[in-house]
């Protein structure tokens, strides 16, 4: 397992309630345009900028604007895509 990946887990045990909705589904759940760009994208903005990456928070623009497209639906199921190198 990467360090990304071991990360996000430390994370998501630490932090995440099982009944908590992140603010990008409270958005689709209310059929509104999520904030990923505000928050995902400009990580990856900011990264580019100082000569470097953010491979994760691209991941989650792309399948964020994927959903929002219409080509894939929200759910746990996607996870697979964000975890891909």
């Amino acid at each position: 397992m990467n360090k990304t990946v071991e990360a996000q887990k430390a994370f998501a045990e630490k932090y995440h309630l099982p009944h908590t909705l992140t603010t990008v589904l409270q958005d689709w759940r209310k059929g509104r345009h999520s904030e990923v760009d505000e928050l995902n994208g400009y990580v990856v903005q900011q990264r580019a900028r100082l000569g470097g990456e953010a491979p994760a928070n691209a991941r989650t623009v792309e399948v964020a604007h994927r959903i929002e497209a219409g080509d894939l639906k929200p759910g746990v199921e996607n996870a697979e895509l964000l975890l891909a190198p």
